[in-house]
């Protein structure tokens, strides 16, 4: 496979799952390329604009699967991945089966037929389940990015932090327990 057919490979898996086709571009260049790259070596390399290039980079940065500095000798910001880039999606996952189980957990207190309440029940379960897996996967690694985002900010001198609140749901730390 060449790294062409490496990164339209990924653009095209992005765009299965609902994502932008150059987000997945981009993340296969900054996997399989030198790492850090500016942007104008990455739109070069990816054949875009710098702003179509931006309107990704932007929300990446700000949910932490990209991080961003300057060098001293240099006017322009360098990108690379974050070690746990694509911790986003399980998080995206993880808050999807949370709104299941609360809407499971309300449709439960009204009175419903014997096999209504029965498959809500299993369907219940299984949401529980997805959420204890997936959140003993996510909580480990999403605290080991704070550490890293952290020592980032403090090693680079111009390093940029993610805005809080734009581009991601608020972080929940969930343990095993709360889900029963």
């Amino acid at each position: 496979m060449t790294l062409g057919d490496f990164i339209n490979e990924f653009g095209e898996a992005y765009t299965a799952v609902g994502r932008p086709p150059l987000e997945g571009r981009l993340v296969a260049l900054l996997l399989a390329g030198p790492e850090p790259q500016t942007l104008a070596q990455i739109s070069t390399a990816l054949r875009v604009s710098k702003s179509a290039l931006l309107r990704v980079v932007r929300p990446m940065v700000e949910r932490g699967d990209l991080k961003r500095w300057r060098e001293p000798s240099s006017r322009e910001h360098s990108f690379a991945l974050t070690d746990h880039a694509y911790i986003h999606d399980l998080r995206v996952q993880i808050n999807s089966t949370e709104r299941v189980l609360k809407a499971i957990q309300a449709m439960r207190q009204k009175k419903l037929d014997p096999h209504s309440h029965a498959q809500l029940e299993r369907q219940a379960e299984v949401s529980r389940q997805i959420l204890r897996c997936l959140t003993s996967i996510v909580s480990p690694i999403e605290k080991d990015q704070e550490k890293d985002l952290q020592n980032h900010l403090e090693r680079d001198w111009d390093a940029l932090p993610p805005s809080r609140g734009r581009g991601r749901n608020p972080k929940k730390d969930l343990s095993p327990k709360d889900l029963d």
